[in-house]
C-alpha cells in the first residue's frame, strides 16, 4: 500500500489529496485508486499464527489475461454463484448478496433462474428458500467431531445468516464491532467457544474458552483436537498444552 502511495502521490505531484480528504482518512491516493476493483490481495499475508501486511498485485498479472475483456455483471454473477453454492451451499439469494459484496438482490436471483436445472432448492427454517448445486451428495444429519476454526474462518463469514453455525447469543463474542471474527470452535457442528494461542518461551498453550460448559465426552474429544492444533501452531515450539479458560 505504501509503494502504491508513493507511486500515485509522484504522478501527481501538485495535488495535495490528503489534505482534501476528510478527517481520518489514511492512505487517500490508495482509496480512489483502488475504488474500482483492479487489484489482487495476494497470499500468504495471513496464517494461523501471525498476519503480515497485504501485497497487491494487477489483477490482469495474477490472472494472466491481460489481453481478455471482463466479463459484464450477469456473467461473471453466475460463475461466482456455482463457485460459491460448491463452497456453501445450500444458501440463500440474501447470503449470495452478503458473501458477493453485491448491494441489490435482483440481479442474484436473475443469474440464479438462470442455471435452472444445475439448481435444486430447499426449504430451510422458517420457510427459507434455498438454492444448491444439483448432483451433490446430500449427508444425512450424523453427529460432527469438534473442529476448529480461524480468526475471520470463511465458514462462518461466508453467510448472511449465521445463526445455521452460530447461535445469534453467542454472535457478539465472536464477531466485533471493528469486523474482526475471532477464532472458534465447533460442537456437533456449532460455534459453542473461543480458543487462542500463547506462546511463552519454548512452550505454546493453546487456552479453550466455552460458552457453556462441556460434557466429559466433548471435553474430552476438543483436548484431543487441541493438541493436535496447537502443535500445528507452534511447531518449533519445546512443550505443547491445553488448558481452559477459568
Amino acid at each position: 500500500m505504501a509503494e502504491i502511495e508513493a507511486h500515485l502521490t509522484g504522478l501527481h505531484p501538485d495535488v495535495d489529496l490528503a489534505a482534501a480528504a476528510p478527517g481520518g482518512v489514511r492512505n487517500a491516493w490508495f482509496r480512489p485508486a483502488t475504488a474500482t476493483g483492479g487489484l489482487v490481495h495476494v497470499p500468504p499475508s495471513g496464517m494461523w499464527r501471525s498476519h503480515g501486511k497485504p501485497r497487491y498485485l494487477d489483477a490482469t498479472l495474477w490472472l494472466g489475461d491481460a489481453d481478455r475483456e471482463p466479463p459484464d455483471l450477469a456473467t461473471a454473477l453466475v460463475t461466482v454463484l456455482r463457485r460459491y453454492l460448491t463452497a456453501y451451499g445450500p444458501a440463500s439469494p440474501d447470503d449470495v448478496v452478503r458473501w458477493a459484496g453485491q448491494r441489490r438482490l435482483p440481479p442474484v436471483r436473475k443469474a440464479l433462474e438462470s442455471l435452472g436445472d444445475e439448481l435444486v432448492r430447499h426449504t430451510g427454517p422458517g420457510g427459507t428458500e434455498l438454492f444448491d448445486l444439483a448432483g451433490l451428495e446430500v449427508v444425512d444429519d450424523v453427529p460432527a467431531p469438534p473442529r476448529f476454526l480461524s480468526r475471520w474462518d470463511s465458514l462462518i463469514i461466508g453467510y448472511a445468516a449465521r445463526e445455521r453455525i452460530l447461535p445469534p447469543e453467542h454472535n457478539p463474542a465472536v464477531a466485533k464491532k471493528n469486523g474482526d471474527f475471532l477464532p472458534t470452535f465447533l460442537l456437533d457442528g456449532f460455534v459453542a467457544g473461543l480458543w487462542s494461542v500463547d506462546r511463552a518461551g519454548d512452550t505454546a498453550v493453546l487456552r479453550l474458552q466455552p460458552f457453556a460448559t462441556p460434557s466429559r465426552q466433548q471435553r474430552a474429544a476438543l483436548e484431543e483436537e487441541a493438541e493436535r492444533l496447537v502443535r500445528f501452531v507452534e511447531p518449533d515450539a519445546a512443550r505443547h498444552e491445553v488448558a481452559w479458560a477459568d
